[in-house]
C-alpha cells in the first residue's frame, strides 16, 4: 500500500472520530413575537423572520427582535426572500411588498400581477 492511500485512510479515521463526537446544540432565543414564524431571510448579520403578524429583525442571532413593518399590512407575512439588496415579502392577501433599505418601509409590489386571495409564497 502506497504511503498516499495510507494518509487518506488514517485521514478518514481520525475525521469520522472527530465528526462522531459532534453535538448540535439548539438555544431558544427571545422571539421574535407576532405569532407562527413562516420564512426567514437573511443578509449579512440581519436575520428577518415572517410571522402571522409581522416582518421581524435581529441582528445579534436572536437576543433582540424588533418589528420591521411600517407600510406593511396586517395580514400575515408568509414568504420573504432577498433579491440584491431588496427585500421582498408575500402575505396572506395584500399581494407582495418589497423593501430596499432593510425592512425600514415598505412598498406594494403588485404591479402586473393579477388580484388574488389567497398567500403569496415564493420557491
Amino acid at each position: 500500500m502506497s504511503n498516499a492511500m495510507k494518509n487518506r485512510i488514517l485521514f478518514l479515521i481520525m475525521f469520522s472520530f472527530l465528526v462522531s463526537n459532534v453535538k448540535a446544540q439548539w438555544v431558544q432565543t427571545n422571539g421574535p413575537g407576532g405569532g407562527l414564524v413562516h420564512s426567514f431571510a437573511v443578509n449579512g448579520t440581519n436575520i428577518f423572520a415572517g410571522t402571522a403578524g409581522s416582518v421581524f429583525l435581529t441582528t445579534n442571532n436572536g437576543a433582540n427582535w424588533v418589528a420591521k413593518n411600517n407600510g406593511l399590512p396586517v395580514q400575515g407575512i408568509r414568504a420573504l426572500a432577498f433579491i440584491g439588496t431588496n427585500l421582498f415579502a408575500g402575505t396572506d392577501s395584500a399581494g407582495i411588498f418589497i423593501s430596499s433599505d432593510s425592512g425600514q418601509s415598505w412598498r406594494a409590489a403588485n404591479n402586473g400581477i393579477p388580484a388574488r386571495t389567497g398567500s403569496i409564497t415564493f420557491v
